[in-house]
């Protein structure tokens, strides 16, 4: 078989053109090609798109609507926020679909946990969500939660990017690196509202945000994955034989108010307001 004039060295040795041990030529062929370079920006280990730089630093194509630093997707010229690429097809979702599903992962699109009777999204080549061990585990000693960012601690020992509010140590949202308290993340878009906005919608859980309770008419808002708003059972039902009532949480509160011990309802009415006082005064604070 004929050696085709633009390999040279080790290529052009293993007689390409042949029909025998193509698969070998081909494996062979991969490992002598050069790796791709790297960002040249400190630390950062992700190849270069454009003018030495990855994506996340500025190389590539970039959106083109005003104002917007971010890289644009696919063939399109805007971000995934802005119509660019493969977006959920869920109505008023702007999140981008993920494998080869049509919907997010917040959706059911892409993988999806291993264990059984859970659907949430698989994190990692374990097959299973951050709940159930999923992606990079946290270092610190005696505890499973997931490592946030490039360093292998969670939130509360150190990972992830931080509120930059002095004292404030809750997790940074959106670009200007401060937590939902004080102003970080997506803001409701009712005229003059500076709450934050709720889930994929724009608009805070008073004018209209996250999701609603699925029983009959009932506008109320679900309480965690359950579909159902606090009132109807969000929580899960009382303890108490019979009772089918709320229940005010979990482990020591999973009764309703009624069957609750009055010094646990009293410890649950104070741990409530203490709560609540601490997220007044990070309002106050808001810059």
């Amino acid at each position: 078989a004929a050696t085709p004039k633009n390999l040279e060295g080790e290529d052009a040795d293993i007689g390409i053109g042949g029909n025998e041990n193509d698969d070998i030529i081909k494996d062979k062929l991969k490992s002598v090609r050069k790796p791709g370079k790297k960002c040249c920006v400190i630390n950062c280990d992700r190849l270069v798109k454009s003018r030495k730089l990855c994506i996340r630093h500025g190389g590539g194509r970039r959106c083109s609507e005003p104002g917007c630093k971010k890289g644009a997707e696919g063939a399109t010229y805007h971000c995934i926020g802005h119509g660019g690429g493969n977006q959920c097809e869920v109505q008023d979702c702007r999140k981008k679909a993920r494998g080869g599903s049509k919907r997010c992962h917040a959706h059911g699109g892409g993988r999806r946990c291993s264990m059984l009777d859970c659907n949430n999204a698989a994190v990692g080549k374990a097959g299973l969500c951050i709940n159930h061990g999923g992606g990079k585990r946290c270092k610190h000693p005696d505890c499973g939660n997931g490592a946030k960012g490039k360093v292998s601690y969670c939130i509360k020992h150190g990972g992830g990017l931080l509120c930059k509010i002095p004292g404030c140590k809750t997790a940074a949202i959106g670009s200007l690196q401060i937590c939902i308290a004080h102003g970080g993340g997506k803001r409701c878009k009712s005229s003059g509202c500076t709450k934050s906005a709720r889930g994929s919608y724009d608009f805070c859980i008073g004018h209209g945000g996250g999701k609603r309770c699925t029983i009959g008419s009932c506008k109320s808002v679900v309480v965690g994955s359950s579909g159902l708003c606090y009132r109807h059972g969000g929580r899960g039902q009382c303890a108490k034989e019979g009772c089918f009532e709320s229940r005010l949480g979990t482990s020591k509160y999973r009764f309703c108010r009624e069957h609750t011990p009055n010094d646990l309802l009293d410890a649950f009415d104070e741990k409530t307001r203490k709560r609540k006082d601490k997220s007044d005064k990070k309002e106050l604070n808001q810059p």
